[in-house]
């Protein structure tokens, strides 16, 4: 499963590797050794009739183990790009269906902020190094060309800095 390429289902983005969703060989053991653990404890401690009673502790455990895994499945399967999750579609799709809306509209809008902050601080840098060429002696077609050459340089060593 963890070969396999998963693509969500409406904005089609790649999803991460999910993972199996039962629990592998190597977890079974460590819930083992952990069970073993603390009922050796609780024989050391009670004795050894209470450390054998302990030792059903692993039903709690392993049903932790379980629903963790589960957590981590459902996690891996949300896409991150539009917030779909495909269980929540399972049982109730125009939750889904409100959850995705919510999150393009604000992704939206968020793009739009930033389209505008980005205009308006260009649009700011042109401004200030119009008047430099328009005190040289240059022809307008070059100081045109060498203002929007200047403004695509400093946004440049600005996008670099951050």
């Amino acid at each position: 499963m963890a070969n396999k390429k998963y693509l969500c289902a409406v904005c089609r983005s790649k999803l991460p590797n999910i993972p199996s969703r039962s629990l592998s060989g190597r977890t079974h053991i460590q819930l083992f050794l952990i069970t073993l653990v603390f009922t050796g404890i609780i024989a050391l401690l009670l004795g050894p009739w209470a450390g054998i009673k302990s030792s059903l502790i692993y039903l709690p455990i392993y049903m932790g183990a379980e629903w963790i895994q589960w957590l981590r499945v459902r996690d891996a399967l949300r896409c991150r790009t539009c917030h779909f999750d495909p269980m929540l579609y399972r049982r109730d799709w125009k939750a889904a269906r409100k959850q995705v809306e919510i999150r393009m509209q604000k992704f939206s809008q968020d793009a739009q902020d930033q389209i505008r902050a980005e205009i308006q601080r260009l649009s700011g840098k042109e401004a200030a190094i119009e008047p430099l060429i328009k005190s040289s002696e240059i022809s307008p077609e070059k100081a045109a060309f060498e203002t929007a050459e200047q403004v695509a340089k400093l946004a440049r060593e600005e996008s670099h800095s951050l």
